[in-house]
């Protein structure tokens, strides 16, 4: 049996200058150009094939939110163009110091109209900003539709005056 010991203890006898001789091998093969190039072309593949699939997905949802971006535009646009269904704007109508608007609307209406509209057919009337030095359009919000198509539809009673009733629209 002790020979049998002295055999497996008699392993390959590797010198200390043979070890460095390898690490320095194995050293210069993980740092050369060519096997640092392939190491490279195989992380690239890797990671490109990764970052595709990313972007492709980064892609579709983009183009998903862009979809739903422009449907919500769209909706915006239709519910304020409705939020305005009852609204006018009148230009030309000469500005007075402490002046009530919804009166100027109303007397508006009954003299160059000829439309009989009361202050209580008025939900809200005011002037907007304008330029400097012209005449501040006034904007009306009626309380029912009628009144306001009523209103729109007697607009050509205004030919030869400097007034001009148009609906409120939205830009787009």
């Amino acid at each position: 049996m002790a020979t049998d010991y002295k055999l497996r203890s008699r392993g390959p006898s590797t010198s200390v200058d043979e070890i460095s001789i390898s690490q320095k091998n194995l050293e210069d093969f993980l740092l050369s150009e060519e096997f640092v190039s392939k190491i490279s072309v195989k992380i690239c593949e890797k990671l490109s094939g990764q970052l595709r699939k990313q972007v492709d997905g980064l892609n579709k949802d983009v183009k998903q939110l862009r979809t739903e971006l422009s449907e919500a535009k769209k909706k915006i646009e239709e519910l304020e163009q409705y939020s305005r269904s009852n609204n006018l704007r009148i230009f030309g109508v000469k500005e007075h110091p402490k002046e009530n608007v919804d009166e100027v609307v109303v007397k508006l209406c009954k003299e160059e109209l000829r439309l009989n509209i009361h202050l209580h057919d008025i939900d809200v009337a005011h002037r907007l900003k304008s330029k400097e030095g012209t005449t501040r359009p006034i904007i009306v919000r009626f309380v029912c539709r009628s009144v306001k198509r009523k209103i729109f539809s007697n607009k050509s009673k205004l030919k030869g005056t400097r007034t001009i009733i148009k609906e409120d629209l939205t830009p787009f």
